[in-house]
């Protein structure tokens, strides 16, 4: 497909989004076959006005949050951590979590950082091994010879 195909099949909307109307991927993203790969829609209009995305980066739709959308004023080049962070997935939900399950603050002196980068909540933690140890403790282990 060339540009001026892929130009036919943009759509401008009210809300400033130019809404790809062909093909769209397993994401939602617009996907043309252009120079010889499969691609996104948005990364062609970007590299049409911008030229390549650097190195390391991917396009995000900071504006709009819309897959369709292929308006270079609303996507920028962005690490692959920053789109996931900024994204509706699990990993984004826990980093930006501010509580653990129970209530107790995810900061400050609460705040533990497990040697993956999982953060923890002290206060759990401590509960946790405190009930692991009453039911673990030595003096209510029955040891094989001493069963009746």
């Amino acid at each position: 497909m060339n540009i001026n195909e892929i130009m036919k099949k943009l759509v401008k909307k009210k809300n400033g989004c130019i809404e790809w109307i062909g093909r769209y991927n397993g994401w939602g993203y617009g996907s043309v076959w252009f120079n010889g790969k499969e691609t996104v829609v948005h990364e062609v209009m970007w590299e049409r006005k911008h030229g390549p995305v650097p190195k390391g980066l991917l396009l995000d739709h900071i504006v709009c949050d819309n897959p369709r959308c292929a308006n270079n004023e609303h996507v920028k080049p962005v690490t692959c951590k920053a789109n996931v962070l900024r994204g509706k997935g699990i990993t984004a939900m826990k980093a930006r979590q501010t509580e653990c399950i129970r209530g107790h603050s995810l900061s400050g002196d609460n705040l533990y950082v497990k040697p993956d980068g999982h953060r923890a909540c002290k206060i759990c933690k401590r509960e946790r091994q405190i009930e692991y140890r009453k039911t673990h403790n030595s003096n209510n282990y029955v040891r094989p010879w001493e069963c009746e």
